[in-house]
């Protein structure tokens, strides 16, 4: 073979490599790293070892007619306080006070019918109980994995300036004297006046128990922060917190027998019950019909 023949299969050979490196540089396809989202390149949530609560049992008819009882175990810790509380009451113990129920077990008792929030501060856990006087409750907390959610932080983009024309192009404001004018009467608006009243109410005679209990339901509002007051004692709950007596109601329970003022927020209507030991009131604050606005 001659060099002649040779010189051209050389630059053809050549032009191949080149025509070849430079589709491997700018191909579309490129590394598939390149073509990952940022959300693939990142790595998994790890799983985090939390503090939780969960209701082990609840036995109805187990107790005495005169308290639920509770009992609380936190798994593998003894000498931990364990706070139970009904809005502004509360007790602790420590776990590992009650050790014939268990290694690390604590026992609340006896507990009135109402709502309670079993709580360990110092792990950062709770959860809450409902008692009716006679149930026994046991409750567990131990750890558990959960993948935590991690806040995604989205930049707000930066506003563009917005372009001036020349001064020159300006056009000269006309100076404009100002009439005064009358302010309009503000037109009246009707206002709804809410009703309240008791729409059951049971007797505690007989039935063993020495404190009472109180729901109150405030229909189409959740949320709304419901006063009860008694001389120079009152406390607050939400509206929604008590959903077996409805899906607005809340409940006011292990209060000594007496007269209560039942209040909602912001809707100008009250209630006033009478309840003796043990006794229960359901209380319901509806809003008017059509045509019964006030002006």
């Amino acid at each position: 073979m001659t060099n002649s023949s040779l010189f051209p299969r050389l630059i053809l050979t050549l032009l191949t490599l080149v025509l070849v490196f430079w589709l491997g540089i700018h191909s579309p396809i490129g590394s598939v790293e390149a073509n990952l989202p940022l959300a693939a390149l990142s790595s998994s949530p790890t799983p985090q070892l939390v503090w939780e609560g969960r209701i082990v049992s609840d036995i109805p008819n187990a107790t005495p007619p005169n308290g639920s009882i509770l009992r609380v175990s936190v798994e593998g810790l003894k000498g931990v306080p364990i706070t139970v509380s009904a809005y502004d009451w509360s007790t602790t113990a420590l776990s590992g006070s009650k050790t014939e129920y268990g290694p690390y077990m604590a026992e609340f008792a006896p507990l009135q019918p109402g709502f309670y929030k079993v709580s360990v501060e110092s792990l950062g856990a709770s959860l809450e109980i409902t008692a009716d006087g006679t149930n026994l409750i046991v409750v567990e907390f131990t750890q558990v994995y959960r993948v935590l959610p991690t806040p995604t932080l989205t930049p707000s983009p930066s506003p563009s300036p917005t372009p001036q024309p020349p001064s020159w192009m300006m056009t000269p404001t006309p100076l404009v004297t100002a009439m005064p004018t009358a302010t309009p009467s503000p037109t009246p608006q009707p206002v709804s006046i809410w009703v309240g009243s008791i729409v059951r109410q049971v007797s505690g005679a007989g039935r063993g128990i020495s404190r009472a209990a109180i729901a109150v339901r405030v229909v189409g509002k959740w949320g709304l922060p419901v006063e009860i007051r008694s001389g120079g004692w009152s406390t607050t709950a939400l509206t929604g917190t008590k959903p077996e007596y409805g899906d607005t109601a809340c409940e006011f329970g292990a209060l000594s027998a007496g007269t209560y003022t039942i209040t909602p927020q912001g809707l100008d209507a009250s209630v006033t019950v009478t309840t003796d030991e043990g006794g229960f009131a359901l209380v319901e604050f509806t809003p008017p019909g059509p045509g019964f606005e006030s002006w």
